[in-house]
């Protein structure tokens, strides 16, 4: 009888071991392309890196003793990154540079706006789909204390820089739609409105006529990951508690909600970019004075996580070559 029950438990315990494996087996799958982003060096210096898209792999691709670089982006064939570096004069913003993806052949660009030979200094550089533009943001009044932030173009073909946007309000973190039209956010509809100083909505600008046509108008865009394939947009509210995150298709206008699992804290979490052939959202979490990062799936709710200890990060981009 004793042999019988200690039989018993050793049984039960093979099969809580071999179900637990099976419940908690979450191994990442091999997840395409690679990742580059800014963080601290050892003299606490922000420099880019990049890694494989698990975060392993790390390598450190500038070593600026004085400068510091950041919000970097991959050019859209992955062999090269654009970032900015530390604009020692008296203008706002980076210095915006571009080098080799193994960090070779840095080069400062230069540019022609209205007429004058300038360095092309600014913030969230990206490259635009055939890789002839780089947007970018600048604040036109920040050594003063405004917040005037408008929308800039440089075409690396003909070394010229265009201004987008002119207005008071906050137009900032360009995106490429396609090789003619930009997202951005602004709080252009609620400049100078006290009960609303904070909102702002989702825009887009056309390169060609400078049109603006406004895609959110709650006032409380918070962020957003364009799809890779369709012309949907998977966007996170800025008030987003009891507030669902959910899909916009551009073309039709349609909504649909996303349910969020409540591993993911989706106050303090916002999608980066939207791989749908892999059905994944690379996520950033804000917590305590870093970030984790990690991808989700949005048909098995499987959530695969970057890095195990809070990042630094100032500017982080996926690239995927899903071919």
């Amino acid at each position: 009888m004793i042999f019988v029950n200690n039989l018993y438990k050793v049984l039960v315990f093979l099969l809580l071991v071999i179900t637990g494996c099976d419940l908690f087996n979450n191994e990442q799958p091999e997840i395409p392309g690679k990742l580059v982003f800014s963080t601290p060096d050892g003299n606490g210096n922000y420099q880019i890196y990049t890694s494989l898209t698990n975060g392993e792999n790390r390598k450190q691709l500038t070593h600026f003793k004085n400068d510091g670089a950041y919000s970097p982006a991959w050019s859209p064939d992955g062999k090269q990154i654009v970032f900015g570096r530390t604009n020692t004069t008296t203008s706002p913003g980076y210095y915006i540079t571009i080098m080799n993806a193994d960090g070779s052949g840095k080069q400062q660009l230069e540019g022609v706006l209205d007429g004058r030979a300038v360095n092309v200094v600014g913030d969230h550089p990206k490259w635009s789909p055939d890789g002839t533009k780089i947007a970018f943001d600048r604040c036109l009044d920040c050594e003063l204390g405004g917040g005037n932030s408008e929308l800039f173009v440089y075409d690396l073909d003909t070394n010229t820089i265009t201004q987008l946007t002119d207005n008071f309000s906050k137009d900032s973190f360009p995106k490429w739609k396609n090789n003619f039209e930009l997202f951005f956010t602004s709080d252009r509809d609620f400049f100078k409105s006290d009960s609303v100083e904070f909102f702002r909505d989702l825009y887009t600008i056309r390169t060609t006529d400078l049109f603006v046509r406004r895609i959110t108008e709650s006032g409380n865009f918070g962020s957003f990951a364009h799809g890779t394939k369709s012309n949907s947009l998977l966007i996170r509210p800025f008030y987003s508690e009891n507030q669902d995150w959910f899909t916009l298709n551009l073309e039709s206008n349609r909504t649909s909600e996303i349910e969020i699992p409540n591993q993911i804290n989706i106050n303090l979490t916002a999608p980066l970019e939207w791989s749908e052939e892999k059905n994944l959202v690379l996520l950033r979490t804000l917590e305590n004075s870093g970030f984790k990062f990690t991808y989700f799936n949005l048909q098995t709710n499987q959530i695969f996580k970057v890095n195990e200890e809070l990042w630094k990060i100032l500017g982080l981009d996926w690239y995927y070559d899903e071919e």
